[in-house]
């Protein structure tokens, strides 16, 4: 033990009045960059269109962007998020929504597995309405 004590205190004696750099490397860990699905369709005028996507990772974030809809321009729809069940989308989560940059929803805990959205015509339609909704997921 004092051998180990004399060999630190010279260790520092040498050092003193010295300065040295230690670079410590990058401790983050690498940024995980979403998973984007661009769903666009048409729904039928006081219809429904339904599409899925799959979340690979499980605990992630989720958010739902509506970019577009129409014609006309901005027209208002009701949107949900669901799982597939057979040919529809059990929903867990809706709204009235017009497009917008900004995402209409947002949702942490998401598991891995299929999804659905699911779009539908609020009665103010006059003809068919396309659209296009961006889901990003981690």
């Amino acid at each position: 033990m004092k051998r180990f004590l004399a060999v630190a205190v010279a260790l520092l004696a040498a050092g003193c009045g010295q300065t040295s750099s230690v670079t410590i490397p990058d401790q983050t860990s690498p940024s995980i960059q979403p998973t984007v699905d661009h769903l666009t369709g048409t729904v039928p005028q006081l219809g429904l269109d339904i599409k899925t996507f799959v979340v690979d990772r499980s605990n992630g974030a989720l958010t739902l962007t509506f970019v577009s809809a129409g014609p006309p321009d901005g027209l208002p729809m009701q949107l949900g998020l669901g799982v597939p069940s057979g040919t529809a989308c059990s929903i867990s989560q809706q709204g009235q929504v017009r497009p917008s940059a900004v995402p209409v929803l947002s949702t942490t805990g998401v598991s891995a597995g299929t999804y659905c959205v699911a779009i539908g015509d609020l009665g103010a339609a006059t003809g068919p309405v396309t659209y296009q909704i961006d889901v990003s997921h981690y």
